[in-house]
């Protein structure tokens, strides 16, 4: 038997046994929407006592569920009430949709009517905590859709500013009701690290930098807690200080913690123009966020606004001398790059093995966007005979692609026993990498590796790694 390394798979059945170019194993530079990354679309839902039907649904893979709980309170021209069972049916719907629409959600919460940016529209604490718990009891049945919480709340749009009530204690008893109140896998994003440091108990709050050790004390007397916790910026980019963001915390410190916390959670928000009044200023540029991105690991952006700065990046060039994306257009790159993006390098299967019955599989992959996959997947290898009806399912239990860090490469090494030999000819050996969860969803949503459209199989979810023959 030998060893067959196909580095690009073709369609052409005739051709399926010759090797193919080493230099095809590179990244198609196709826009890809892979689940749980990249711009998000807004959707708003206002929970009314007599109740409602869900919302049309935006497009695109990742919607940001803006829940409107006014009605709810006094302040905000309704009354200081529990949720009644209509307005969590409206929820619950709104979540049924999108998970069988197959997409990925970020929610959030606040008092302000319509988000049209009214402060000092929140009821009182204990009002504020029955919600959260309220809705975390829903949010509990939906972990397979929901990417992150963000804990908004307080103060206009949600963003935890120009409230009365948005105290740091206030904040620390809201942020403490939603950890309790949802699984133990559901991270909660606040909106700005002085927030987090002020939960950690961290003084002065520039040592919330990841390395201090008042912020390893800190995370360890949270426990299960403390990764659970990241940040959401709604300023992002938008000044030195990100609008306020980088303010006790400043930007170095913040960076620092989010070179850390953004690989456990989900960072991102708003890019804005510049505070200067003019679309960009020194931090908002194409280079800039190319620099900072990976470092801060930024995984969500809101893809309506601020469409005059995303025009201004699409007029930039990404410039690196030897990359792939060298010469590409800004917002291009800016796309393709938040979150994971995956890139297959190399794949090979040793066929000696197959005559024992045993598959055994290398194969290397390169993450070049800006953060890790952060949600567990499941993973199989499909292996599909040439004449396209002959499968065999592997299942890849020991595969975890969270590992697999930005801006790195990594080798994985698969093997398993066979039930019965291999039919002789020419096999493709597929990578299947989906979401957990989406039991009623119309397609599982699944990650595509970024290698191009004749590597993905939307029926199966799956990428091809390499072909090989068995004699």
């Amino acid at each position: 038997m030998k060893l067959f390394t196909l580095l690009l798979p073709v369609l052409c059945p005739l051709l399926l046994a010759k090797p193919q170019e080493p230099a095809a194993l590179k990244d198609s530079l196709q826009t890809i929407q892979n689940p749980e990354r990249g711009f998000y679309h807004v959707c708003g839902l206002k929970l009314k006592p007599e109740g409602g039907k869900a919302p049309n649904l935006p497009g695109g893979p990742l919607v940001h569920l803006r829940i409107d709980l006014s009605p709810y309170s006094t302040r905000a021209g309704g009354k200081d009430a529990p949720l009644g069972d209509a307005a969590l049916k409206m929820l619950t719907d709104t979540l049924d949709a999108i998970r069988k629409a197959g997409k990925g959600v970020v929610i959030r919460s606040c008092y302000d009517p319509g988000y049209a940016g009214k402060k000092d529209q929140e009821p009182g604490m204990d009002t504020i905590c029955r919600h959260l718990r309220q809705l975390g009891a829903v949010y509990g049945k939906y972990a397979d859709i929901i990417v992150c919480l963000e804990l908004g709340t307080f103060g206009p749009w949600g963003e935890m500013h120009t409230s009365k009530c948005c105290t740091q204690e206030n904040v620390n008893k809201a942020l403490d009701t939603l950890l309790a109140a949802t699984p133990a896998e559901m991270t909660v994003n606040l909106r700005t690290p002085q927030y987090v440091a002020g939960w950690l108990g961290i003084t002065p709050a520039k040592e919330l930098d990841g390395k201090s050790r008042a912020y390893q004390a800190a995370m360890k007397s949270k426990g299960a807690n403390g990764p659970r916790v990241g940040m959401f910026n709604d300023g992002y980019l938008g000044s030195s200080s990100d609008l306020g963001t980088f303010a006790a915390v400043p930007r170095e410190s913040g960076v620092a913690w989010l070179d850390q916390a953004g690989t456990r959670t989900f960072y991102g928000g708003e890019a804005v123009a510049d505070a200067s009044g003019k679309t960009q200023g020194a931090f908002n540029t194409l280079e800039h966020i190319a620099k900072e991105g990976p470092v801060t690991h930024t995984t969500y952006l809101n893809y309506e606004w601020n469409q005059r700065l995303h025009k201004a990046w699409a007029q930039e060039t990404y410039r690196k001398p030897g990359a792939e994306y060298d010469g590409q257009d800004g917002m291009k790159y800016v796309t393709d790059h938040l979150g994971y993006r995956l890139v297959l390098r190399k794949a090979r299967v040793a066929t000696k093995p197959l005559k024992e019955k045993k598959f055994k599989m290398q194969l290397t992959l390169e993450n070049v966007g800006f953060a890790p996959v952060i949600k567990p997947k499941e993973a199989e290898v499909l292996l599909v005979h040439q004449d396209g009806k002959t499968t065999c399912t592997l299942p890849w239990k020991k595969l975890d692609i969270r590992t697999l860090a930005a801006g790195s490469t990594q080798e994985f090494t698969f093997a398993a026993k066979l039930e019965k030999p291999l039919k002789h000819g020419t096999w493709t050996a597929r990578l299947r990498l989906v979401c957990p969860g989406y039991a009623t969803a119309d397609t599982r949503p699944g990650i595509r590796l970024a290698n191009g459209d004749a590597d993905w199989d939307a029926a199966t979810a799956s990428s091809t790694l390499c072909t090989f023959q068995v004699k």
